[in-house]
């Protein structure tokens, strides 16, 4: 149904190794389960998320599950199925459900590891997020912090939390690399030699490290405007033209309320 209901990118699964774990841990303690047939079952799931395509099995929907992370009093939340979901996205090879990794300075040494190595071979669609810049940045909102550390994501880079945030389909990345690029040429893109960004110093005229992280801040917040306003526009238009009344339904105070979530 959210598939449906909205443009079919961007579905967040959420945070599998948390909402799952006491229900695995259940039967594995109970010895209703081994490790190795959940495993089977993760896979299982995965292929499941294939049959869900749009524009051919090789296009990737961001079916988006999170992993790992830190509570509210910064302590590790990676368990036993967290390396599961790795190991059954390492077993399918599939460009779906994608798999993203919240790190934060006390996660498990062993599954960052594990993760690095899945990288270096390549393997299917990971991921990794900066747990305290993104728990930070939704403090800086008035987020408090025992729901922002429930933040999970949805397709590549949009930010939710379950049953209370959807993140705007529309929120783009900003490439940080193309951000250097136009700080090292006075802000003109040497694509199409037009000024794409704030007139800043070219390389080789600026005076300190100092003044050159100014540029780049300044760049990346002349952009994020646009983003930001991009967001805005996107949001209006769902509450004008298409509201998301399955989607509301499932976040708090939507129905009380009588508002579509995109609705102030």
């Amino acid at each position: 149904l959210m598939h449906i209901e909205q443009n079919g990118f961007a579905i967040s699964i959420g945070r599998f190794d948390q909402y799952a774990y006491p229900t695995f841990k259940a039967d594995i303690d109970s010895g209703a389960v081994s490790s190795e047939f959940a495993q089977e079952i993760l896979e299982g799931f995965f292929m499941k998320c294939m049959e869900i395509t749009l524009g051919g099995v090789k296009i990737s929907l961001t079916q988006t599950i999170t992993i790992c992370g830190a509570d509210a009093n910064d302590e590790d939340l990676t368990n036993e199925l967290s390396y599961l979901l790795i190991e059954a996205d390492r077993g399918t090879q599939m460009v779906q459900p994608s798999l993203m990794l919240r790190w934060h300075p006390k996660i498990d040494q062993g599954i960052l590891d594990k993760w690095m190595e899945c990288t270096w071979r390549g393997d299917a669609s990971l991921a990794m997020i900066n747990d305290p810049e993104y728990v930070g940045g939704l403090m800086k909102v008035g987020i408090p912090k025992e729901v922002a550390v429930q933040y999970c994501q949805a397709g590549c880079n949009e930010t939710v939390i379950g049953g209370q945030l959807l993140g705007g389909g529309i929120a783009r990345p900003i490439f940080l690399i193309r951000v250097l690029e136009l700080i090292m040429n006075g802000g003109v893109m040497p694509d199409n030699n037009k000024q794409m960004g704030p007139v800043v110093p070219s390389l080789g005229n600026y005076e300190s490290w100092e003044q050159f992280f100014d540029a780049f801040r300044e760049t990346v917040c002349h952009f994020s405007k646009y983003v930001t306003a991009g967001i805005g526009l996107m949001d209006q238009l769902h509450v004008d033209i298409r509201p998301l009344p399955f989607a509301s339904g499932l976040m708090s105070n939507c129905i009380e309320r009588g508002r579509s979530l995109m609705e102030a």
